[in-house]
């Protein structure tokens, strides 16, 4: 009886740190929004995260995030992809003709993860939030737009 309910206790104990044990890495790896990250900066500073947002190769390898939080309000983030993931970085380049209009803009739905470095001022220049030695996890979905009404109309139905 006494062996009985030991084992009881044993493997209730066994299924309780199971359980929290997968909890916590839940937790560790959600993904964010860059909305979040803006509203608690010291939170993720310095930490490496997974965040979910809109990508924009606007030139070169200048990469931008972007998510949606409200009807005007959009947080934003400098990618700073690792050496070795940008040569495998399949976003095409969106394209702007000479009067300054986009002409093709193209769009990643994507998770990516990497160091966070919080926005800082100095003086009255203030930088955005930066996304360092970063590497894109998975791609959901690649938009091509031929103005940018479509891709602001496209970004806010499908910001997390």
């Amino acid at each position: 009886m006494k062996k009985r309910l030991l084992y009881k206790v044993l493997i209730g104990l066994a299924c309780f740190v199971i359980g929290l044990s997968s909890a916590s890495i839940w937790n560790a790896h959600r993904a964010i929004s860059l909305c979040e990250l803006d509203a608690n900066p010291e939170t993720y500073a310095g930490k490496t995260i997974r965040i979910r947002a809109i990508l924009e190769r606007i030139k070169g390898d200048y990469i931008l995030a972007r998510s949606s939080c409200g009807s005007d309000t959009v947080a934003l983030a400098d990618i700073e992809l690792d050496a070795n993931k940008l040569t495998n970085f399949s976003l095409p380049q969106s394209l702007i003709i000479s009067n300054g209009k986009p002409e093709q803009i193209y769009l990643m739905d994507a998770i990516v993860v990497g160091r966070f470095k919080p926005p800082f001022r100095l003086g009255c220049v203030a930088t955005q939030n930066r996304i360092s030695n970063a590497k894109v996890e998975r791609v959901f979905s690649v938009q091509k737009f031929e103005d940018m009404p479509q891709a602001v109309k496209w970004i806010k139905t499908n910001s997390y």
